[in-house]
């Protein structure tokens, strides 16, 4: 309700019948009624209305700017600096490299003209471009490009030299070196070939005559007597040698054979050092003696049909060794990631030599038969190692004389020891591993190699994770006699000796 207050404000804000208009607007001289009293007002009730709320106050916010260090700003620059440049080089090289490419083969990408000829060796007589005799050409299929190795039948093109050597040279060599030298050696006999005379052939496999002809072919010296071939290619500037600038090469050896069957050719010494090329001896074993032979080479086989000599080390790395050996004195067979499998003859002369045979190798198997031999028919001293790791080890010796002495250690990690032994033996034994237990296999009804029907005494005790123990014939004494030793070790996997 509105009160009087109200009232009386509101009745103050009306016109008064007695105020006059203003002149000119509905004026008449006739008086005015009296006044009127004013029709008389309601009861008033206040309505409500929703609150309207006034619109929110924008609030202020501080706005806070990171400022870098000069230091790091400076590095940041640098760094997109070098970035910029970094691809730029790249462009520039690529964009170099594709324009010499266009015009002459990656241009000065090519070869550098030094050679890796090692420092001892002397180069004699090399082969000019003229001395090469073009063979008929090789039928070929299309070549994947991008491909850096092809076998032989895959150059289009072939070409040959041959080189002379004499027999009674102090040593006969034969070696390569060079990105482009790899290949194939192969030793051979030939009844045809003049009986002073060990005769190289080189045969080259390539493309282009031009990378053929960077190649020197030289017969090489290197102390007073030692005489043979050389294979140098030169070092390849950076960049990536292109399919059609590789080279093949295929090497054969011919020695002459002895004119008596029974007297093999000796050579006094024999020398290859020949790296990425597979390396083959054929079935030298009767026909050729060597006093000292040294084959080594990398990343290919080394495969040995029947070979003979007084001392012998083969040496590989990252390949095979396998084949057929026989020796007087020492045999060395050592690679790496690669296996080791050797039939092997180790014979103790009249002289009274004490014959080694050493095998060695990583990552890979060890698998080799082993016979002992003595020209006397009985005893002699024989040394045998064999070592490998993660990889299996087994050794067997089929034949070994009577009363002979037998040293021999065998080694492997992670993976099984196997020897077995031939009957003759007679000495001490020890076999260790680290888990799986070690074991004696002893056959039963073995009968004595001396004909003399003694008995044969196995003793065997564990201590700790160790197996020992001996074998023997027992005489009238009935006590072990013979020095032989047998040592065998691995671990994380079982070993076992056969008796």
């Amino acid at each position: 309700m509105i009160t009087s207050n109200e009232t009386t404000n509101l009745k103050g804000s009306l016109p008064s019948n007695n105020e006059q208009r203003p002149s000119g607007i509905g004026s008449s001289n006739s008086p005015r009624p009296g006044p009127q009293n004013p029709p008389s007002y309601g009861s008033y009730e206040a309505q409500s209305y929703p609150v309207v709320q006034p619109y929110p106050i924008a609030q202020e916010y501080s706005i806070v700017v990171y400022q870098e260090s000069p230091g790091l700003r400076f590095c940041r620059a640098l760094t997109v600096a070098f970035m910029i440049w970094l691809l730029f080089s790249v462009f520039i090289q690529s964009f170099v490299a594709l324009v010499n490419w266009n015009h002459k083969g990656w241009g000065d990408q090519g070869p550098s003209g030094r050679y890796p000829v090692p420092e001892n060796m002397n180069l004699d007589d090399c082969v000019s471009n003229d001395d090469w005799v073009s063979l008929p050409p090789t039928i070929t299929h299309d070549l994947p490009k991008g491909n850096p190795y092809h076998p032989p039948a895959g150059f289009p093109y072939s070409s040959q030299v041959t080189f002379d050597l004499p027999v009674s040279s102090e040593a006969l060599l034969l070696f390569s070196r060079g990105s482009t030298s790899a290949g194939s050696v192969d030793i051979v006999t030939s009844k045809e070939q003049p009986h002073d005379v060990a005769t190289v052939r080189v045969v080259v496999n390539y493309f282009r005559d031009d990378i053929r002809d960077e190649a020197k072919v030289c017969r090489i010296s290197r102390q007073e007597g030692e005489t043979g071939v050389g294979i140098f290619t030169p070092e390849w500037r950076r960049g990536h040698r292109g399919v059609e600038e590789t080279l093949y090469f295929e090497t054969t050896v011919v020695l002459p054979e002895s004119s008596s069957s029974l007297v093999p050719l000796v050579i006094k010494k024999f020398e290859t050092d020949v790296p990425n090329t597979l390396q083959r001896v054929h079935d030298l074993g009767k026909k050729v003696w060597f006093r000292h032979i040294f084959l080594k080479g990398t990343n290919a086989p080394i495969e040995v049909k029947s070979l003979g000599m007084e001392y012998g080390q083969i040496t590989g790395s990252n390949g095979p060794i396998q084949g057929m050996f026989n020796t007087s004195n020492t045999l060395i067979l050592t690679t790496s990631n690669a296996p080791i499998r050797a039939d092997v003859g180790l014979e103790n002369d009249a002289e009274g030599s004490n014959p080694k045979v050493v095998l060695h190798t990583s990552n890979s198997p060890i698998e080799s038969n082993i016979s002992l031999l003595s020209s006397k028919g009985s005893g002699g001293v024989f040394d045998v190692s064999a070592s490998t790791s993660n990889g299996r080890l087994h050794v067997n010796f089929p034949a070994a004389p009577v009363d002979s002495t037998l040293r021999f250690t065998g080694r492997t990690s992670n993976a099984p020891a196997t020897a077995l032994l031939n009957p003759a033996y007679e000495g001490r034994f020890s076999l260790q591993t680290s888990r799986l237990g070690a074991v004696v296999n002893e056959h039963k009804g073995v009968e004595d190699p001396s004909g003399k029907k003694r008995k044969r005494i196995v003793q065997s005790t564990r201590r700790g994770g160790a197996l020992l123990g001996s074998v023997y014939w027992a005489d009238d004494a009935g006590a072990l006699k013979s020095q032989g030793e047998v040592i065998l070790i691995t671990s994380n996997a079982r070993v076992a000796l056969d008796l």
